[in-house]
């Protein structure tokens, strides 16, 4: 058996004039999981009107995306839809940081506009079961280039 893992995230919200969001506050937001998902390359290749296929002769990593699951709470449905949009905005951001702590390991990485879609029941039922909490996937690029510090 293995002991649970300690995850907290919090992402800057400096072009939008205000603090950083903090993604684990007790009641409000729950992160409930935090991976890197795909990792994508700029390519030069070469081909030719004879040659079969084309030969990479460069490649430079590009962007590198981490894929957050957050749980949003609220007392009522109305007061949870506002709470998306709180996340929804600072994940909208053209640039911003994102600093994530698992397990007292921080990092922080440069982020761009973030890919958000409703997951599990909730795209089913269309928010009458859990009117309460709603579950968002978030795809974040970021620049390959990890960073340590505060935001």
């Amino acid at each position: 058996m293995t002991d649970a893992v300690s995850l907290t995230a919090e992402v800057a919200r400096g072009d939008l004039g205000l603090g950083a969001l903090s993604l684990e506050t007790a009641g409000v937001y729950h992160v409930v999981s935090f991976a890197e998902g795909g990792i994508t390359w700029r390519r030069t290749t070469v081909q030719g009107k004879y040659q079969k296929g084309r030969r990479l002769t460069q490649a430079q990593q590009d962007t590198v995306s981490d894929v957050l699951l957050l749980r949003v709470y609220g007392s009522s449905w109305i007061q949870v839809n506002n709470r998306v949009a709180v996340v929804r905005d600072a994940f909208s951001q053209f640039a911003y940081w994102l600093a994530v702590t698992i397990d007292g390991h921080r990092r922080v990485s440069a982020c761009e506009p973030a890919d958000m879609e409703v997951v599990g029941e909730d795209t089913r039922r269309k928010g009458l079961m859990f009117e309460h909490m709603r579950e968002i996937q978030l795809t974040i690029p970021r620049d390959p280039q990890l960073y340590e510090g505060a935001i």
